[in-house]
């Protein structure tokens, strides 16, 4: 597929905000019919532009730690990495999964419930896949930032994920909810009351609750947008002041290129997401950061990510 049209990104835009509003909504916006406005959506869909969808659910409020993992594997055969792949994506922790270029291979992100709990889970990847697997490092997650595609939206639409949050105990019902939305984002409330056994009316009201309890916090697309380029950019700091490291991150959040930033303890303190047009344009973007933040980046590693396997904040089961 080629580059997209204008009306083909405004699509894309609209969804990144909140991939379960009606499209509908947009048609008087952009003087279109209905049907030529889902046919394109559509078409975006079966194409792998729009590759799946995702629930934003606030893991902290389950008492979940967020661990980032990377990995440098020892190539045997394609079949062999995906394998791999698919052993990842089954794993109930697992949370986001992407393959990846440069020193490692591929991130993946694992939800805990404490760091003992991630050490068993590491020890049994890496006794499983010992031949495999040459190398690893691992980052905790402090907060996440994940934001709308500002290219087009040009609002960040800012959704935060983690933190210093207080756990929330859900009942059953709004537990098998969280989990229906988690793994089917754009489900109707309707078909959902029907599998639950609950009018859709309770339905609608137990989402705007999870909402109003900042546990269900927004819907995204996971996008493959042709002639683009996505490289994560990992930052190490010296010398930051609280002052200096709230500009960094102004800058960040209200830059049309940077899709989320992820604050770390580890190796690296910033892991942050851009969306390119081209791999120029993204190495010019790297200079003009470490230039105009000369005085807190140390070091910086630019890696591009390739293909997103796996995008889910709520785990697969019960983690205990």
């Amino acid at each position: 597929m080629g580059k997209l049209t204008l009306f083909q990104e405004q699509i894309v835009g609209f969804l990144s905000i909140n991939s379960r509003k009606n499209l509908s909504s947009i048609r008087k916006k952009y003087n279109q019919s209905q049907q030529y406005i889902n046919r394109t959506a559509n078409k975006l869909i079966t194409d792998g532009v729009i590759k799946d969808f995702y629930t934003l659910v606030d893991y902290s409020r389950f008492d979940l730690l967020n661990f980032r993992l990377y990995i440098r594997l020892n190539y045997q055969d394609e079949q062999t990495y995906l394998e791999f792949v698919e052993y990842l994506k089954q794993m109930p922790e697992s949370s986001y999964i992407a393959s990846i270029g440069g020193t490692f291979d591929i991130i993946c992100t694992f939800l805990c419930p404490n760091a003992s709990y991630f050490n068993k889970t590491l020890l049994g990847l890496l006794s499983n896949f010992s031949r495999l697997i040459m190398d690893y490092t691992v980052l905790t997650t402090i907060v996440l930032r994940s934001f709308a595609w500002k290219k087009i939206t040009k609002d960040p639409h800012e959704i935060i994920l983690g933190g210093d949050r207080e756990p929330i105990v859900l009942s059953e019902m709004d537990k098998r909810i969280v989990s229906i939305f988690s793994k089917h984002p754009r489900k109707s409330c309707l078909e959902i009351s029907r599998e639950i056994g609950v009018s859709a009316k309770t339905v609608i009201l137990r989402l705007k609750n999870l909402h109003r309890q900042e546990i269900i916090l927004g819907f995204r697309p996971v996008l493959n947008i042709p002639n683009t380029r996505m490289n994560l950019m990992m930052v190490k700091y010296h010398n930051a002041t609280a002052g200096k490291l709230n500009n960094f991150t102004k800058y960040l959040v209200s830059h049309p290129n940077v899709q989320y930033i992820v604050k770390t303890i580890g190796e690296w303190n910033i892991e942050i997401q851009f969306l390119t047009d081209t791999g120029q344009e993204y190495k010019t973007l790297e200079r003009e950061i470490r230039m105009k933040f000369i005085e807190i980046i140390q070091e910086v590693n630019s890696i591009p990510v390739y293909e997103t396997y796996k995008m889910s904040y709520y785990p697969g089961n019960e983690v205990n």
